[in-house]
């Protein structure tokens, strides 16, 4: 609205004084702030010499973290202390925090809603701040009109010249009551008149000045329409305001114009045939389909970068962005351009940036100065730095802000070179009004039958096999994929709508293409094309149903829907894993224990290849901010994946996060060739996008959980193959059956009359969930050697196997159901103790340290984290998983003691499990990867459980092949005798030897229950008395008198009260412990919760 130029006009023209312009963004620290201020000190005090005051603009200081500071500099006129110079006027421009009216759904998922992304004024600060407000529409037309006679010949013609201000008056009014007041501003109309006098000069140079001699007003009209659609019309995104904002033009033209009432459309035609005098000179890659998108993105991004105006395109996924840019660049190579107009436009030069999540401010600024490089080396040569800012929409979340900087380097006056930005979004209000805005509207019919019909034919050999495709196959297609992205639209869909995209459009038709030219028979041609749907159009979201239900009735073959059904995951997984074709996959799955089972079906039944797992890290020191990974996180893992690209692995990659936007280019496989080999470019920072080597064998796997998916981006979601696992397809019908036999009587275990949410089968076995369950079983055929084929009598031996095993992660809560349930004994009991009476914790270590091949172990335990472990061994070496700050540490650590000499031959890990229960699917990992198969060592890990909190933390992380063990304490191992648990009496329980009060359990009671009692006294003075006489009774306690103590008095005549009086609610010690609502929320291990259970007992008496 002016602010800048109107400060600029006050001092310079009118106050004669001198005028510095600090551009304030997110990337400005402190110390830059001190700087520049240091300089205006010394420019002041030489105003001072003439006279003069100097004027300091600080544009946008909200933007910036430093605003303490600003608040000191305009607030007190100090800096650090030190006053600033009598003659130093400061003057500033802040964005307001207003909200939203359209922003990008990413942004609102994190909770994001400003239109511009500020920090908060320090209320000392808000006694300063005036409105500046905006301008209204009679005024802003004065300005309109003062701005256009800049524009050659336009004000020689007085009538035509009103028709435009009219035009751009009613523009600006109709993006303020469509949007909001601050989507156009003063710079549009800057733009405008740039527009104008560029095309004016353009269409002379490429159609003559003779053309016009008779007739100049037709220059003026056609400069003056191009530069306003141009401003206005492009960055409409809907069809039907496009069509508004059209319609109300040409009722401003056609009073002055009356044969455009004959013509339909008329300005939208006539921007169609501009365009294609511009690109018709252009040489296009084969196969390009002309449609809409790529028209419009070439002929903005060409017009936008020769005028050095800056552009951002916003569109979904597949809608030619990159591929425009890559046409106009291709296409000026200034005098070496084929032609002849092209030849007087300056020769391209692409400074590219991919944009993520984990941008910062400086990164962006030494995009901008590689492209000032260009500029100081340009000689002779006409030649144009072009940035290409991909994903920049992705760079707005980034949590430095880093965006900010743009806000200088953008300005309309001052850049000296070309950028476009590539967004699926739309950016803030002050980023977006210093750009050309195009908007890529969504493909119609037409559009789409264009793309798919040229895709066919640029794939379809030049003879032979025309006759095997139908063209109507491919115009049905297209209306499928149409219909449903409109189904998709509706209330109910709406979470949905960017789930596919063009790019899975474009796949398809490939896919169909290219399997119906090897198809043998006609017959053939449904089963591909069923087959290709369930490959582009599956996952969350069945799309491939409705399209192959649309396609059938399109071509009235409705008997074709059952006839052709769609192949299962496991086949459509074999395929891929075995032809390694087509594109990338995105599995998704309800928890990480579904992951590691398709994992481990990847690495047993498709390797050779070999098969390489990376894990995004969750520790903090890996983290900026607790959301995006730090710098050279990102560096160790890209390399990584750099190194594996190069080589016929199948790579799989799971919880990576925000590091995925750097991948983008491999992930779209739009590899260049060189040499017969591939290439592509991987963001390795912001100057560092190294063209990497992609092996033809190389294949890649992301795992995302389902829940996550949400979080996903369009953009990395429409270049996957995206598939649902589903686990009924890959286990085989007998695992199955006989998993859901084991979970029948599992689940028939569980109390039908206890707490519905204690005891669960994760109470009763610590590592218990259904995919453990059915792993367990998978692992017992294998170990076992028994074959699919073997007759049901082996499958006796497959579920002892199975119970074997949870036996030996079982809780003693398992004793307690299972003795309530029956007065006999029931098996699992004589089972669990026949195998735990004699395996304590310290046996375990013996008998492994023993051997001269250490096992693989993971030992459960109700022992807490801080509690100390006697290991009675020199060999063994302890750490805490919660004292590594990142991947790398753990990673070293880990290394460093298996490549070490010294005696230590087992490592333990102790971690929490429910508070580090993040970080175990990495450290799995970097246990199996770092392990040397020959050596004597080992590491060990040991989960610390909270029987309280083993309801709210799910097993999703499968140990198969290592030994699990739970042992209930590992400092003293001490089982319930199997008589008492099967008595339900209380006095069997408190009179036997091992759970009599010790002294301080009994110390305790005692001081509970004398703060219990009530006394009446007469004056408060006597309240004290109670106290004192109170801690006498507790002193008394471990005097001894004549071998007596008051201690041993009273536990005597308590278990003399005990057996003569019995209390009617302690009746089965064992239901109690399993029902009391405040020992289940409260007690972390069992043997707090059966302590606790006697004292309650004790006390009651």
């Amino acid at each position: 609205c002016g602010k800048t130029a109107l400060i600029q006009f006050l001092c310079q023209k009118i106050l004669d004084d001198e005028m510095a312009i600090f551009r304030i963004h997110a990337g400005v620290t402190s110390e830059q702030i001190i700087d520049m201020f240091h300089q205006f000190s010394q420019r002041a005090h030489e105003c001072l010499l003439q006279n003069k005051r100097l004027w300091v603009f600080l544009d946008e200081f909200n933007t910036t973290p430093s605003i303490g500071l600003i608040k000191e500099i305009t607030c007190e006129r100090t800096l650090l202390g030190e006053p600033l110079p009598d003659n130093m006027v400061l003057l500033g421009a802040c964005n307001p925090q207003r909200h939203l009216y359209e922003m990008q759904r990413l942004k609102q998922g994190s909770g994001v809603s400003l239109l511009y992304t500020v920090v908060s004024i320090p209320e000392t600060m808000l006694e300063y701040v005036w409105d500046y407000g905006y301008l209204d529409d009679a005024i802003e037309k004065k300005y309109i009109r003062t701005m256009l006679n800049t524009c050659e010949q336009l004000v020689e013609n007085t009538e035509w010249f009103n028709v435009v201000v009219i035009m751009i008056s009613k523009s600006q009014k109709f993006f303020r009551d469509l949007e909001d007041v601050s989507s156009v501003s003063l710079r549009d109309v800057a733009r405008f008149c740039r527009l104008y006098n560029w095309f004016r000069k353009s269409i002379i140079e490429r159609e003559g000045v003779e053309k016009f001699s008779k007739d100049s007003l037709v220059l003026l009209r056609r400069s003056s329409l191009i530069a306003l659609l141009l401003c206005y019309y492009f960055r409409l995104n809907s069809p039907i305001d496009r069509n508004n904002y059209t319609k109300l033009m040409e009722e401003n033209l056609v009073s002055r114009l009356p044969i455009l009432s004959k013509v339909e459309n008329f300005l939208v035609k006539f921007l169609e045939m501009e365009q294609k005098k511009i690109i018709e000179r252009m040489d296009l890659p084969s196969g390009t389909a002309k449609n809409h998108a790529l028209m419009d993105n070439i002929f903005v991004i060409l017009i936008c970068i020769v005028n050095r105006i800056p552009v951002i395109i916003c569109g979904k996924p597949g809608c030619s962005k990159t591929s425009a840019v890559q046409i106009v660049i291709s296409n000026l190579k200034g005098k070496k351009s084929s032609d002849e107009y092209f030849q007087k436009l300056p020769e391209l030069i692409a400074v590219s940036y991919q944009g993520s999540q984990n941008c910062t401010s400086d990164s962006i600024i030494k995009v901008f100065q590689r492209a000032d490089k260009y500029l100081d080396v340009k000689k002779d040569a006409d030649i144009l730095p072009v940035i290409v800012f991909d994903e920049i929409g992705l760079a707005e979340l980034s949590p430095h802000n880093p965006l900010k900087v743009l806000h200088s380097k953008l300005e309309v006056e001052t850049c000296q070179y070309g950028f476009v930005g590539l967004s699926n979004w739309r950016l803030d209000a002050s980023k977006m009004n210093r750009t050309l805005y195009l908007s890529c509207p969504d493909p119609d019919v037409a559009d789409l039958k264009l793309t798919a019909k040229i895709i066919s034919n640029s794939l379809i050999p030049s003879e032979g096999q025309i006759s095997r495709i139908d063209p109507s196959i491919i115009t049905t297609l297209a209306t499928s994929y149409y219909e449903l992205y409109e189904s998709l639209k509706i209330q109910e869909q709406q979470k949905y709508v960017n789930y596919f995209g063009l790019r899975d459009f474009y796949s398809l038709i490939k896919g169909v293409v290219n399997d119906l030219i090897k198809s043998k028979t006609k017959d053939e041609r449904y089963k591909c094309i069923r087959q290709q749907l369930i490959i582009n159009f599956d996952g969350v979201l069945d799309g491939s149903h409705f399209m192959w239900n649309h396609f059938c009735e399109q071509i009235q073959s409705k008997h074709l829907i059952e006839q052709y059904k769609s192949p299962t995951f496991k086949e459509l997984l074999d395929l891929r894993l075995t032809s390694r074709q087509g594109r990338y996959l995105m599995l998704i799955a309800e928890n990480e224990s579904v992951i590691d089972y398709v994992e481990r079906y990847i690495i047993v039944k498709h390797q050779p290849p070999p098969v390489r797992t990376l894990i995004g890290s969750c520790f903090s020191g890996d983290l900026v901010s607790g959301t995006t990974y730090t710098e050279q996180y990102n560096y160790r893992v890209l390399m990584d994946i750099i190194l594996y690209a190069e080589t016929n692995v199948t790579l799989i990659m799971r919880r990576m996060g925000h590091l995925y936007d750097n991948l983008y280019d491999l992930f779209n496989q739009n590899f260049a060739i060189s040499g017969k080999k591939k290439y592509c470019r991987i963001a390795l920072g912001a100057l560092y996008h190294p063209r990497c080597l992609v092996n033809d064998d190389f294949y890649c796997v992301v795992f995302v959980r389902k829940e996550d998916l949400a979080k996903c981006d369009p953009p990395f979601l429409n270049r996957f193959e995206k598939h649902i696992i589903d686990m009924k397809s890959l286990v085989h019908q007998r695992h199955w059956l006989i998993t859901d036999n084991l979970l029948a009587e599992l689940f028939a275990l569980l109390p039908r009359n206890i707490n519905r949410y204690f005891p669960l089968l994760e109470h009763l076995f610590v590592d218990y969930s259904n995919d453990y369950i059915c792993n367990l079983v998978i692992d017992a055929f294998d170990n076992l050697q028994i074959s699919l084929d073997d007759d049901d009598n082996k499958t006796i031996d497959v579920i002892n196997y199975c119970k074997n095993k949870l036996i030996r992660t079982s809780s003693c809560d398992l004793l307690l159901i299972l003795s309530v349930q029956s007065n006999e004994c029931h098996p699992l009991i004589d089972q669990y103790y026949d195998l735990h009476t004699n395996l304590s914790f310290q046996t375990i270590i013996k008998q492994a340290l023993n051997e001269k091949l250490l096992p693989n172990q993971v030992i459960y335990t109700y022992t807490q984290i801080y509690h100390m472990i006697n290991y009675n061994s020199n060999e063994i070496e302890e750490v805490k998983l919660s004292i590594f700050k990142s991947e790398l540490e753990l990673t070293n650590r880990i290394k460093q003691h298996y490549q070490k000499k010294d005696n230590y031959r087992l490592l333990i890990i102790r971690v929490d499990y429910h508070q580090e229960h993040e970080h175990i699917l990495l450290l799995k990992h970097i246990l199996l990867n770092s392990k040397i198969q020959s050596t004597d060592r080992s590491v060990w890990l040991i989960f610390h459980l909270q029987r309280n909190m083993l309801n709210q933390t799910t097993n999703e992380v499968l140990f198969n092949g290592w030994s699990t063990i739970m042992i209930n304490d590992l400092n003293e191992h001490k089982l319930i005798p199997k008589p008492v648990l099967l008595d339900p009496s209380y006095l069997d329980l408190v009179t036997h030897p091992d759970f009599l009060l010790s002294e301080s359990t009994l110390d305790e009671i005692i001081d509970r229950c004398l703060t219990k009692f009530r006394y009446t006294v007469s004056h408060k003075d006597l309240m004290t008395q109670i106290n004192i006489r109170r801690n006498q009774i507790t002193e008394y306690l471990t005097i001894t008198i004549e071998s007596q103590s008051l201690r041993s008095i009273i536990q005597k005549n308590l278990l003399n009260l005990v057996k003569d009086i019995k209390l009617d609610r302690f009746i089965d010690w064992r239901q109690d412990l399993l029902t009391n609502g405040i020992l289940i929320g409260t007690c972390r291990s069992f043997n707090d919760a059966l302590q606790s259970t006697i004292s309650i007992y004790y006390e009651s008496y």
